[in-house]
């Protein structure tokens, strides 16, 4: 697998049917507060979404690949750190983090251990793979179309 060429510093068990499906869940009700902090004008907009992710986001098979192999974790690539979140996380990054608002065809992976999300970005024909600062309202960096790729490089961000 392509993983398999990079380091893990945290792994964890495989994903679990329960945890593919959270991808498609709606999350909790415990984790919703964060997803309208400053945008109370725009809870109607939210309250359409059910607070599941878009219709058009799939698992891509890379990052499927990934959470059979290990659910969430780290992983090193070339001096970079790539804290992947699992399939219910992903949910609570795009929601908590305000992407469904600021950069709704962003979907959250991972983290790089500075403020900088690793996106997939479903805006693109093809998923493409942006960086993102946490704290920017910008659509992020193009770094490359797949993880092993993106992993293999020495970014500049």
């Amino acid at each position: 697998m392509w993983y398999q060429a990079f380091k893990f510093y945290d792994q964890h068990p495989p994903a679990t049917p329960d945890d593919i499906t959270a991808f498609r869940t709606p999350l909790p009700e415990a984790e919703r507060a964060n997803a309208l902090n400053y945008l109370e004008p725009y809870s109607v907009q939210l309250s359409a979404t059910r607070y599941c992710l878009p219709a058009h986001f799939y698992i891509p098979n890379e990052l499927m690949q990934l959470w059979q192999y290990s659910v969430h974790g780290g992983i090193t690539g070339n001096g970079q750190d790539f804290g992947y979140f699992s399939p219910a996380e992903t949910v609570s990054y795009y929601f908590g983090y305000q992407f469904w608002y600021y950069a709704p065809n962003l979907l959250p992976i991972a983290f790089d251990g500075g403020g900088v999300f690793y996106c997939y970005d479903f805006g693109q024909s093809g998923p493409l793979i942006v960086m993102k600062d946490s704290g920017s309202d910008d659509l992020g960096v193009p770094v490359g179309s797949s993880l092993a790729d993106v992993l293999a490089q020495e970014l500049d961000h």
